[in-house]
């Protein structure tokens, strides 16, 4: 099994970002070949399912979520083998406002619609809930009252029963948009745009700012590289929306930043980014050439980016879930 074990502190031109186990020979490190041919599930915030091509980035139809009354913010969608979970705001039929959670079963192309409930600790009555994340048979999410709010809090939602758990983790002076949150190694990773990178301790129920440098880690598409490493892309002043590919390391903070000429813009500041086998992948407009949004491919075994412009007439609004088989 193919495995990230080390990030190299520096490297010159194109040389790799990481090193690989040994092979059990003793034979020396192990390079795999970068993924081809990989077909990728893609999502838009109206809940249209696409196929893609990572070699060639072209879009055919998968299917569709439905019951989204208006659009699901691009980080409150997450997949697993079998199901797509999305959560929108919805106003039901006395003008108030509640959480639907969509299920959308990959196998048969139907989706459940689930009214969720929240505990009275939380104590709020105008929900709503972004950024995210599965382990298991938890989904972690971030919820607000209102649209947005400087104070937020972190739940559960069990995937069987559907009940909403407080886990009592409240974080104030969030005064920007929280761009994701990933689960690894029994803690979360929140990012945002403007208010700072944070870990999450599920059991001390702690949280800890994580900066670059000394100063805030601003930023969005996070994914999961191993256990250890996490990719981003970090904000680039002065370009709307726009980033560099960056990777944390989480066992001392270190920020691998060699890529910064590289700029990458999003439509929506808001969802996390795919990781692959050895390859990173984020759907959207490369600077350099910013006719057609697109696919990004970044290897991170070799250190090299490709991106593959794509001239269809969706929009770049995408965010990318999954792989399919």
């Amino acid at each position: 099994m193919k495995k990230i074990n080390a990030l190299l502190a520096m490297f010159a031109a194109t040389t790799m970002l990481f090193s690989c186990n040994n092979d059990d020979d003793g034979g020396g490190t192990n390079i795999p070949d970068p993924a081809e041919n990989t077909s990728l599930l893609i999502a838009n915030d109206s809940g249209d399912l696409y196929e893609v091509q990572d070699n060639n980035a072209q879009f055919t139809d998968y299917g569709q979520i439905q019951g989204i009354d208006f659009q699901v913010n691009n980080s409150a969608m997450v997949s697993t083998n079998n199901n797509i979970y999305a959560i929108e705001r919805q106003v039901n039929s006395l003008s108030e406002y509640e959480l639907h959670l969509l299920i959308y079963n990959k196998s048969d192309d139907y989706t459940q619609n689930v009214i969720l409930s929240l505990p009275a600790s939380l104590n709020v009555t105008n929900p709503s809930m972004t950024a995210l994340t599965i382990n298991g048979s938890s989904i972690y999410g971030v919820l607000y009252e209102g649209l947005s709010s400087a104070t937020i809090k972190i739940v559960s939602i069990n995937t069987s029963t559907f009940e909403i758990t407080d886990t009592g983790i409240e974080m104030s002076n969030i005064n920007a948009a929280v761009t994701g949150l990933l689960y690894t190694n029994s803690k979360l990773y929140m990012s945002t745009w403007g208010a700072g990178f944070y870990e999450i301790d599920l059991e001390a129920q702690t949280t800890t700012e994580i900066q670059a440098l000394g100063e805030p880690l601003n930023s969005t598409r996070m994914a999961k590289l191993d256990n250890t490493h996490i990719g981003m892309l970090k904000i680039v002043p002065n370009y709307t929306n726009g980033g560099n590919f960056v990777i944390l390391n989480l066992e001392d903070n270190s920020l691998i930043n060699t890529f910064q000429n590289n700029i990458y813009q999003v439509s929506s500041i808001s969802g996390n980014g795919f990781f692959n086998e050895d390859t990173y992948y984020v759907y959207g407009t490369s600077v350099a050439t910013p006719t057609y949004p697109g696919l990004l491919a970044f290897n991170v075994y070799t250190g090299l980016p490709s991106f593959i412009n794509n001239s269809n007439t969706l929009s770049g609004n995408l965010i990318i879930l999954d792989t399919i088989e």
